[in-house]
């Protein structure tokens, strides 16, 4: 960990304008050139969007060779940047090179469908028992616990491999003992149960005598009833003594012997206290020790088989991607690779770093190592993302430990370029104490912008903080409430799309969300919303445009014929289309004349040959503009959605090439139409409705209001946080990260709930967890987790806050994060509600009832004409064409040659095998080094003599040294992107040699078998003069990078010749 620049950068202080600022100062000053430099962010669309910021900066200084050249620095996510090096030496890492990459929900697929098959049958009775002893209960859709749940263990299992996968766990063995030791601080040793069936029996004699003289009601029947079955049960000599446990505890809840008459007679008392030892008896500790034991037996069997299947089907996941990426930088025996990037990148930019799983962080590190400058950007304070991996104490640890490297404080951006100043104060005052034990006040606080604040006194607003009070206790009256203010704030001309709404969540295991029901509510006024983490299924205008691809790729497609009748032609019903169908069949018309008289099929067959020369990503809104599929589909009912949906579909369209890209797999027509059929796309809704979204889903983003719910919940309510934060699976570290260790090991701990359908803990094992440390520093964590998220909500608003909560519950969530507020909302119009100093204006449900909001009618502009310029913008650099004719000639003969045994099919798959040996034997110029590869390639009995490549290589070396002069650096299949005359040309150069004088010779690997006179003879197929287009685009591109050309080359490595290009 070395020359890293951390940059502390709190919500709305312009990380993304601060990190364009510093790439367009790096290179503009010389440090580095845009293909020198590693930017990776959080997601693609992240990444889309800073190359595009940071191009803007170029062109706004006039560079624009720079802008454009940017196209060629390595800017992605994490698992992109990864799969980037692992194709490129994929040959060192011993795997194939056909590896395909498993889709996060491939990948799920998969675990869902070999957990059945992983338990063997011993393993599957005990966990049918264990369920059935703890009566674990299946849930059911309508919210009901009835039934046993034999597969609960599933859930847990599932959990335990993300784990595994998230943090690169090994071995189970400090997690298996790790889940015993919490298992043993709610049970107790000594504690073995013994019932004595008789002394039982006189007991429940005592308290049925106690029943039966009470005074005839439903509560005594009950009691009397629950006695009986429990005696029934200890008669049963079949019957455990754990069964017996159970049995007794069961009869003291349903019996609720609450009475003083039981409450002071000692058999009863005797036995309440009974059945409370048997949830910590040692019978129940040794079964949950066995299940922890299957459980990570389990997933230890599962680890190894899926490791397998993936070797035996050629794939590789996104964890795999990043270790192999690790292994690369950090291992030894990699040492050429690390000194290939060292000479290829100067530096790594670094955004949300927050949100790096221990791995990623862990790359960054050994990255930092081999480049000459980091930069870094990131906020503790938004690290909500743990659950997908992200470790926030070693986020803390590894910013701790860059501060004592440098020997100063981390770079802080300290000026909020988002907010009014109402808010940034808010924010302050909230936020700087709550954070004060573990951030210095210089990283939390910002300072209000000047442009800003001089907007805001100019706008003449005020009262921009506001408290609603809502006297609801339901979800749906509740949700009408606040539905009727945001009316108001419509009705007083304040746009929809300008208010969001942000909740805790939007999840009720069964029935509607709490921003789910907002939109329900705010339906009644007729005003639009978007729900920002919802999913929208494939719909009509979907189908539509599939239907309309698949006529580009097929034009006899019937099935997609009917179904653009059927959705863009009245009178066209599923009867009318079998009918149709029929008739066409018995007459042999043909396929491709179905339906020919549709317009829309019409129009399509007639720009059909244009369409198939465009990208997916041009096609796709070609079809959507020219085709005028906006104004067609105005016409269907509840169309409200449409041009959302059409815009959602363009963008993922363009996310799907990017896809295609980075994980080098061919972009077909076919692939978008099923990528869009599976992909996850978010949003339902009118993007110009009001704004619904979980804290979660709001990070990143703004508005101009925001509403924040969810404030009265008790998030540290003790029932809760035991089940849902105590009890389950779960990470943690033994010894927390910090500056001298900030990679100590992740384990996983399993406590399986066992009470059954019970609510919460017995109080004897809740009074157990109280007493023991590990929930203090449990209930502290999830405070400093909860802090976090609220402040990535807080700052959201540009000018105005609303904080919405239940009258007598006051602002609950808040006042457990330790800020001042008050324990209920008061009936003034104003009030410090959060004890900063500044005051809200109250204000109580409206009654709207009545109004309905005019939603503007949507309005799509045509085009004035056709666009008919269809030459395709993607082009490969083997495309080019030359510019002038080219003379070829032998410059270079060694008079040996490659023996081949191979057939004409395989030569590209030699070829490649070639070079990247030549690519390694830089490096490692031995014979072994070559079979080694040989090997991996399984070309074997292909190039059965390592030995004669190995002699190819070194005449090559002999010769450029000799002709060129010495190297000062090499580049093997060195990546370039180039604009030229409206095109995009995208490869990468085969090989580069550097010389003294800065000068470059350009060469290009072919394997071709045949005779040496084939090469230079332009009458030839072979004629080494047909790469003189590619050639071209080469030299373009490695002038503007300010390179000097020497000479253009062509080595035929099996032939054993240099072929030179003039």
């Amino acid at each position: 960990m070395k020359n890293i620049t951390y940059i502390s950068a709190s919500a709305g202080s312009g990380k993304t304008y601060e990190l364009t600022e510093r790439l367009k100062k790096v290179i503009l000053e010389g440090k580095a050139k845009p293909e020198e430099v590693i930017l990776t962010t959080f997601t693609k669309a992240a990444a889309s969007e800073f190359k595009e910021k940071a191009k803007s900066k170029f062109y706004e200084v006039g560079k624009v060779k720079e802008a454009n050249r940017l196209d060629q620095a390595l800017i992605g996510t994490v698992d992109s940047v990864a799969n980037v090096f692992v194709n490129k030496y994929w040959y060192l890492l011993g795997i194939s090179p056909k590896q395909n990459v498993i889709s996060q929900e491939d990948e799920k697929i998969y675990v869902s469908e070999s957990l059945s098959s992983l338990p063997t049958d011993e393993q599957t009775k005990f966990f049918n028992s264990f369920a059935e002893t703890f009566k674990i209960p299946e849930e059911h859709e309508d919210g009901k616990k009835c039934g046993i749940d034999y597969g609960f263990w599933k859930k847990d299992l599932k959990k335990i491999f993300d784990a595994t996968r998230n943090f690169r766990i090994r071995d189970y063995k400090e997690s298996v003992a790790k889940s015993k030791e919490l298992i043993k601080i709610v049970t107790q040793d000594c504690c073995r149960l013994n019932f004595d069936r008789e002394e039982l029996l006189g007991k429940l004699e005592a308290v049925d005598r106690i029943s039966y003289a009470a005074a005839q009601s439903r509560a005594r029947d009950t009691r009397i009833k629950e006695t009986e079955r429990f005696r029934r049960l200890v008669n049963n000599q079949k019957t455990t003594q754990l069964e017996i446990g159970f049995g007794l505890f069961e009869m003291i809840k349903k019996g609720r012997f609450t009475t003083r008459d039981y409450q002071q007679n000692d058999d009863y008392l005797s036995l309440a206290l009974q059945s409370n030892n048997v949830w910590v008896c040692e019978e129940v500790r040794d079964l949950q020790y066995k299940y922890v034991e299957n459980l990570f037996e389990i997933a230890k069997r599962w680890q190894e088989e899926y490791i397998k299947y993936k070797k035996e089907q050629h794939i590789i996941d996104y964890t795999d991607m990043e270790e192999y990426l690790l292994e690369l930088i950090t291992n030894s025996k990699y040492e050429c690779v690390q000194e290939d990037i060292q000479a290829s990148y100067k530096y790594l930019f670094v955004d949300e770093f927050q949100d790096c799983s221990p791995t990623q962080i862990k790359i960054f590190d050994r990255l930092s190592e081999l480049v000459e400058q980091s930069i870094w950007v990131g906020d503790y304070k938004q690290a909500i993302y743990g659950f997908r991996g992200s470790d926030t104490a070693l986020v803390k640890a590894v910013t701790d430990r860059i501060e004592r490297l440098n020997g100063k404080p981390n770079d802080t951006l300290s000026t909020s370029h988002r907010s009014w100043p109402e808010i940034v104060n808010v924010c302050n005052s909230v936020f700087v104490p709550a954070f004060s034990d573990i951030l210095r006040e210089e990283e939390v606080k910002l300072n209000p912008w000047d442009k800003l604040v001089k907007k805001a006194a100019e706008s003449g607003k005020k009262d921009l903080l506001k408290c609603w009070t809502i006297t609801e206790n339901t979800k749906d009256k509740k949700a009408a409430q606040i539905a009727g203010n945001i009316a108001k704030m419509v009705q007083e001309g304040i746009k929809p799309k300008d208010i969001a709404v942000l909740a805790r969540t939007n999840n009720d295991t069964f029935g509607t969300g709490e921003l789910t029901s907002i939109a329900l509510a705010l339906k009644e006024y007729n005003i639009p919303t978007l729900i920002g983490d919802n999913e929208f299924k494939v719909s009509r205008e979907i189908n539509l445009l599939n239907s309309l691809l698949s006529l580009v790729v097929n034009p006899a497609d019937t099935m997609a014929r009917a179904t653009i009748a059927f959705l863009t032609k009245e009178g066209y019903g599923a009867a009318e289309i079998l009918d149709r169908r029929f008739e066409d069949l018995s007459t042999n018309k043909k396929d491709s004349d179905y339906f020919e008289e549709i317009p829309l099929i019409q129009k399509l067959i007639e720009k059909r040959d244009n369409y198939k020369s465009l990208s997916v990503s041009a096609l796709v809104e070609n079809l959507i503009i020219e085709l005028d599929l906006y104004n067609i589909v105005k016409s269907w009912p509840d169309s409200d959605n449409s041009v959302n949906t059409f815009h959602t579909v363009i963008s993922i369209a363009k996310a799907y090439e990017d896809h295609c890209i980075q994980m080098s797999l061919p972009c077909t027509i076919y692939g978008f139409i099923d990528y869009i059929s599976t992909v996850k796309i978010k949003a339902a809704g009118m993007s110009d409705g009001v704004q619904l979204f979980t804290y979660h889903g709001s990070k990143g983003l703004e508005w101009k209001n925001v509403i924040l719910v969810s404030l009265e919940e008790d998030i540290l309510d003790d029932t809760k946080m035991i089940s849902r934060e105590f009890y389950g699976v779960h990470t943690s570290h033994e010894v927390e990260p910090n500056a001298d260790n900030p990679y100590p090991p992740m384990m996983i701990s399993v406590l399986p709930w066992i009470f059954g359908s019970l609510k919460k803990t017995p109080e004897n094992v809740q009074n157990m967890i109280f007493a023991n440390s590990k929930y203090s520093l449990l209930k502290r964590k999830i405070i400093q987790e909860e802090k976090r998220l609220m402040y990535v909500a807080m700052p959201r608003p540009v000018e105005s806050l609303i904080l919405v909560s239940n009258k007598d519950a006051g602002l609950l969530r808040l006042k457990e994060l330790g800020v001042r507020a008050v324990d209920s909302i008061p009936d003034v119009s104003k009030a410090d509600i959060l004890g900063i100093g500044k005051n809200f204006v109250i204000e109580n449900p409206c009654d709207m009832e009545g109004w309905k909001f005019n939603t503007p009618e949507s309005k799509v502009i045509g085009l004035c004409g056709e666009n008919k310029n269809y030459r395709k913008r993607d082009q490969q650099p083997s495309t080019c064409k030359p510019s002038k004719t080219v003379k070829a000639e032998i410059v270079y003969d060694s008079g040996s040659r490659i023996t081949l045994k191979s057939s004409e099919e395989e030569m590209n798959k030699i070829g490649t095998c070639l070079h990247n040996i030549f690519c390694v034997l830089e490096q490692n110029p031995t014979e072994a080094q070559a079979f080694e590869i040989i090997k991996n390639h399984e070309m074997s009995l292909a190039l059965p003599d390592a030995s004669e490549i190995l002699t190819a290589w070194t005449n090559l070396e002999s010769f450029m040294t000799n002709k060129y002069g010495a190297k000062t650096a090499t580049f093997h299949e060195l990546p370039f992107k180039q604009y030229y005359e409206g095109q995009i040309f995208t490869g990468s150069i085969d090989f580069i040699w550097e010389t003294s004088d800065g000068g470059v010779v350009l060469m290009d690997f072919k394997s071709y078998p045949g005779s040496k006179d084939d090469v230079v003879n332009p009458e030839h197929k072979h004629y080494a003069g047909i790469y003189a287009g590619q050639f071209e685009c080469y030299e373009r591109a490695l002038t503007a990078a300010g390179k000097k050309v020497l000479a253009k080359l062509v080595y035929y490595h099996v032939l054993g010749v240099v072929v030179k290009l003039d």
